[in-house]
């Protein structure tokens, strides 16, 4: 149906995302990771890793496409795995890392939080009443669309991996991989 109106001339645009593309070199590290420390089956890795730095279920018209490079770092040390599911930081017998998504959380101390924060208010502050409707515009550490609570993210395994133990995962990953880049961030309408 969108197609059909996209044909007609008509302004599908109805998302608004803003992305930090994980370089590919990490990427490729993280892989060789999942697949030579741990034996995971490639068609469990995930690709084209990021983090949703913002998202709207509008599309903002003052808001540009764009994708412009640059040069960010992650320590790992600032990182977490977790399931990918509501409570997923948290332990939880009923969340099996094996059967859901895994991925990993910056923490708050973490450098390139404050970075990420920087990206969400220059998009952030073209919220406005059309857009939110009763929705509470978004802040540094909420969304007023998608999860409640913004925690920047990245899903790195999919359902089926066949994770037992996410705490010796988490502790090889940040022995191996002290450090991963970011070289891409994009603002891009759906």
């Amino acid at each position: 149906m969108k197609e059909a109106f996209a044909k007609a001339g008509f302004n599908v645009t109805t998302e608004t995302w803003a992305l930090l593309h994980l370089a590919k070199e990490s990427e490729i590290r993280i892989r060789k990771f999942f697949l030579e420390k741990h034996v995971i089956n490639p068609k469990y890795i995930l690709s084209g890793l990021h983090i949703t730095v913002y998202y709207s279920k509008h599309a903002f018209d003052q808001v540009p496409e764009i994708i412009q490079p640059c040069n960010h770092t992650l320590e790992t040390k600032y990182t977490r795995f977790m399931v990918m599911r509501p409570g997923g930081e948290n332990p939880d017998p009923n969340l099996l890392p094996a059967n859901n998504k895994v991925g990993i959380r910056l923490q708050k101390t973490s450098e390139l939080r404050a970075q990420i924060e920087r990206y969400r208010e220059q998009i952030s502050k073209f919220e406005n009443t059309e857009i939110l409707g009763v929705r509470k515009p978004s802040t540094k550490s909420k969304n007023a669309f998608g999860a409640k609570v913004f925690q920047p993210h990245i899903s790195l395994l999919k359902r089926g991996n066949g994770i037992i133990n996410l705490t010796e995962l988490a502790e090889n990953f940040r022995n191996e991989l002290e450090h991963i880049y970011f070289d891409r961030f994009e603002i891009k309408k759906s």
